[in-house]
């Protein structure tokens, strides 16, 4: 206990100390911000939400499926009153709180702790799998970023993303039996499960047209406030998925608080200024979370009202 505690407070000061950084950076940089040629556009921005949304509910879906080939068939709207109330705990270092979130809110409705974990391991393992996919395939689009290592990312990049493809589809040959010594080793339990190389390619490439919805809306967001042009789409659809998958990874703050900013804040400079980009950063993560808090409070209050 004394170790988790430790762990939760070492996470909320890196957190703390990674946001407090970008603030100063805002600070120091103010009078490039008011320079700044915005271009708010409010249309853009309920565009982004709209498609956030949308990428939201179909989120639910690679989850129920999931269940369904364990012999757990849930309609829609038992999975959405699962799926984001858990989220709200995910704001736990460790990403620990999104596990014990999803496990308490799966029995609520007759699945057991087993099949609730395996369940969000599932979730978890193919949106950072198709994240990182997608990442290694849209990064050499943002080389116009003045670092040192961006000289040599054309050729780095596809030796990556081979050597990731050869591993996928050797994951995706072996993906049952690799569950199925997980859930032995792990759990203890004997979990009847089938996953064939079609079946796991076909998750797959649900997550990676998930990541490009998911990427649309926040390109959209953030040509709600400056003029980005469409050429940028791709690579803004890359840049989030990288900026989510470091902050997931990272396993220290909550929900990769801070990180995920961090990294944001330095990709985007591939175009926008970078007090702007650091701005953009920092709004997104309030831009994501008012959408999650949205999702969260509708499937709570159609849990109350199915139980009235």
């Amino acid at each position: 206990m004394n170790i988790y505690r430790f762990k939760k407070s070492l996470g909320f000061l890196i957190a703390f100390s990674l946001l407090f950084f970008l603030g100063r950076t805002l600070i120091s940089n103010w009078n490039a911000l008011e320079n700044y040629s915005w271009h708010f556009h409010l249309p853009w921005l309920l565009s982004s939400f709209t498609i956030f949304f949308l990428y939201s509910f179909l989120l639910v879906e690679p989850f129920l499926a999931f269940l369904r080939q364990l012999g757990i068939q849930l309609p829609y709207r038992h999975g959405f009153q699962i799926f984001y109330p858990s989220k709200l705990c995910r704001y736990l270092p460790g990403n620990i709180g999104l596990l014990l979130g999803q496990i308490y809110f799966c029995q609520k409705a007759g699945i057991s702790k087993t099949e609730a974990l395996l369940s969000c391991a599932f979730e978890l393992g193919f949106l950072n799998l198709s994240g990182i996919l997608i990442s290694l395939c849209t990064f050499p689009l943002i080389n116009r970023l003045n670092l040192p290592f961006t000289g040599n990312i054309l050729w780095v990049t596809p030796i990556f993303l081979i050597a990731f493809l050869i591993g996928t589809f050797i994951l995706a040959g072996f993906g049952e039996q690799i569950f199925r010594f997980v859930s032995k080793k792990i759990f203890r339990v004997d979990i009847h499960f089938e996953l064939s190389v079609f079946q796991f390619l076909r998750f797959l490439i649900t997550y990676l047209l998930l990541w490009g919805c998911c990427g649309l809306a926040f390109f959209l967001f953030v040509k709600s406030l400056s003029p980005v042009g469409w050429r940028a789409l791709p690579a803004m659809i890359g840049i989030y998925a990288t900026a989510w998958v470091v902050g997931f990874l990272s396993l220290i703050t909550p929900s990769g608080l801070g990180i995920r900013e961090g990294v944001l804040s330095l990709l985007l400079t591939a175009y926008l200024p970078p007090a702007t980009a650091t701005l953009v950063a920092l709004l997104s993560r309030l831009w994501s979370t008012l959408a999650e808090l949205v999702l969260a409070g509708g499937a709570i209050a159609l849990r109350h009202k199915n139980t009235d």
